[in-house]
């Protein structure tokens, strides 16, 4: 009686503790149901457990019988930074007519994902391993992982996964039918990846180009910058190891790894010459040449493979680095009123706000949807597009500012160069003017001459020709420029008077062509006169029967060729009787020398070149050929 009495008591306990176990077993253990409706069902923290295995030695037997931990408060729970296995178990109904279901995990950074389905003996195994460093295995070409689950209609069956990652891991699963999952999952994908992929191409093309037309650095700079913000991004996004992996399969996670570092090099080096940080926070570069350093320290650690470390410090990295950039873009472009800081500062706050958002999503603070995974690719491109906008406004102000550079040195310039043409002008004149008093001198020469021989005819004759040359030779040192007649009148008179004080030693000729004289050009005045003089003088012997011709003809279309032309001694035997005589220097030489090197100077077409006729022909004689520039 006693002990049904006992009997009675416990019967009921034993009941209602059993009733406890299996509804809070139930509370974890909702399954997904899923139906024919085109949809995807998202699993949540209640309908899943975790275990995480601290021994790295727990069979799918030992996991199944092991009462796991769930996170009822968030619809994806973040499990942080760990290096150790989790396994993940969750019951799955089929509602469907069809026995072909898909389960899809988001994350693509996982190092390692197994599916283990149980066998027709009950006992679980792995039917899919997958991974960062495994897109060979996947089932579809997706960023994230896709795993197929046969399951008869109406069934229910508890689905195992063992996830491994040196990030943080978050458990958020997608289940749906074989059809909605094939013909869905680049729904919104596709179309986020392309415009992503395709906005930081024609950035970088587009900067590209720029670059190699204008040869300034600094697009150079921002194309490795995008470069590799477009392979950190498209691998974080799971794009990179599922369609390019250019460093190899095997390499997937480390590349990872590796582009975010160099991203942050890229970026730094190209902020810190976008704004100036050298000369406007001269202070500031040593914290970014710091935290360079800190990066290079980082992808030693991925080099080792030490994943959990490297991301430790990319993320404190990155919060710093953050906090520097936006500050020195703000001092500089609202303090010292710089507009290409101002531009980056708002790009940095839109690419810092998804940022945020995407490090919220991690710690389980925001759910885990196509946005948030997707927002720091949107921020980038946002990003990428207002800093091409700011490379393009600060790259206008170079150029004007070059270009009004440009003008003030050309505008110096000038006025050095009219100041130097002054001069010239003035060194001309100087020298033209030195013409009349040898001209002069000579003249009174020949006077001198009938006078002594007390010709006083011959005497007056001269002296009225001699009159008529001190007019033309005033004329002529005070002008510029002389027609050509004029020079030609003034050479004939010239060399009469001269024939007079060397009787019959030479007679002369002085010629044009007839377009020159119709085209009544000018040239320099008192450049010929010293050429016949000084063959008159030297040239002739008392009693020969010399000839001096003069021709004048086009020289191009801004020259005037003036050849001198005697048949006396020529040149070299005069020279050497110089030097027997002593004879001084011409002066009249010397002078037209000088006047030709000043006239080329200024980049005026003059030259004199002087020819010893025996050394081109049986002829005796020189040839003086003087080029002239037209006025």
């Amino acid at each position: 009686m006693k002990r049904n009495s006992y009997s009675q008591i416990l019967a009921p306990l034993l009941l209602l503790a059993a009733v406890l176990i299996l509804s809070n077993h139930a509370a974890w253990a909702s399954p997904i149901s899923v139906d024919d409706k085109d949809v995807r069902y998202r699993s949540h923290g209640r309908d899943l457990e975790y275990i995480i295995d601290k021994d790295d030695a727990l069979t799918p037997q030992e996991v199944l019988r092991t009462t796991g931990k769930s996170k009822n408060s968030h619809e994806t729970p973040n499990l942080g930074l760990t290096k150790l296995p989790i396994w993940v178990k969750f019951r799955v109904t089929n509602h469907t007519s069809s026995d072909r279901l898909m389960i899809y995990y988001p994350v693509s950074y996982v190092t390692t994902i197994s599916y283990y389905d149980s066998t027709e003996f009950g006992h679980f195994e792995p039917s899919l391993i997958n991974g960062v460093n495994l897109s060979h295995a996947k089932v579809l070409q997706d960023p994230g992982y896709h795993f197929n689950l046969f399951i008869q209609p109406g069934e229910t069956r508890t689905v195992l996964f063992r996830l491994k990652a040196d990030q943080q891991i978050l458990l958020g699963y997608e289940v749906g039918t074989e059809t909605t999952m094939r013909g869905k999952h680049w729904s919104n994908s596709v179309i986020l990846y392309g415009m992503f992929i395709g906005i930081l191409l024609v950035m970088i093309l587009y900067n590209l180009v720029i670059y190699f037309v204008t040869r300034i650095n600094l697009y150079l700079y921002y194309v490795v910058y995008v470069t590799f913000s477009l392979l950190a991004q498209s691998s974080l996004l799971g794009i990179y190891q599922t369609f390019f992996p250019l460093l190899g399969e095997k390499y997937n996670y480390m590349a990872m790894y590796l582009f975010v570092v160099c991203v942050a090099l890229s970026g730094n080096f190209f902020v810190i010459r976008f704004i100036n940080i050298k000369e406007n926070m001269p202070r500031f570069k040593w914290a970014y040449y710091g935290v360079n350093i800190s990066y290079v320290v980082t992808g030693i650690f991925i080099l080792a493979g030490k994943y959990l470390v490297a991301t430790v410090l990319l993320q404190a990295n990155a919060f710093y680095c953050a906090v520097l950039i936006l500050w020195c873009s703000f001092y500089i472009g609202f303090w010292k009123k710089d507009r290409s800081a101002q531009i980056l500062f708002v790009a940095w706050l839109v690419f810092m706000g998804g940022l945020i958002l995407y490090v919220l999503k991690d710690f389980g603070l925001v759910p885990l949807n196509w946005f948030t995974t997707n927002i720091v690719a949107v921020g980038t491109a946002l990003e990428t597009v207002l800093l091409s906008l700011a490379l393009a406004d600060l790259i206008n102000r170079m150029r004007e500012e070059s270009q009004l550079s440009l003008n003030r040195v050309f505008l110096e310039e000038q006025k050095n160069a009219n100041l130097k043409l002054r001069l010239k002008r003035s060194e001309l004149a100087s020298l033209q003017g030195q013409m009349n008093p040898h001209f002069v001198f000579n003249a009174l020469s020949s006077i001198q001459n009938d006078i002594l021989k007390e010709d006083l005819p011959s005497a007056y004759s001269s002296i009225g020709q001699f009159a008529q040359l001190m007019r033309k030779g005033l004329e002529h040192s005070r002008a510029s420029m002389t027609s050509l007649q004029s020079e030609m009148s003034f050479l004939k008179n010239y060399m009469e008077l001269e024939q007079k004080r060397f009787a019959s030693r030479f007679s002369f000729e002085v010629e044009a062509e007839p377009q020159l004289l119709k085209d009544d050009v000018n040239l320099p005045p008192l450049m010929i006169q010293p050429i016949c003089e000084n063959a008159i003088k030297h040239g002739f012997n008392n009693d020969s029967n010399g000839l001096l011709s003069v021709r004048f003809s086009y020289h191009g279309n801004d020259a005037v060729l003036c050849v001198v032309e005697d048949n006396g001694v020529g040149i070299k035997k005069s020279s050497k009787n110089k030097v027997k005589k002593s004879d001084k220097k011409s002066y009249g030489l010397a002078i037209v020398e000088d006047r030709i090197r000043l006239f080329t100077e200024q980049d005026l077409t003059a030259r004199m070149t002087v020819t010893d006729l025996s050394e081109i022909s049986d002829a005796t004689g020189t040839r003086v050929e003087l080029v002239l520039p037209i006025g």
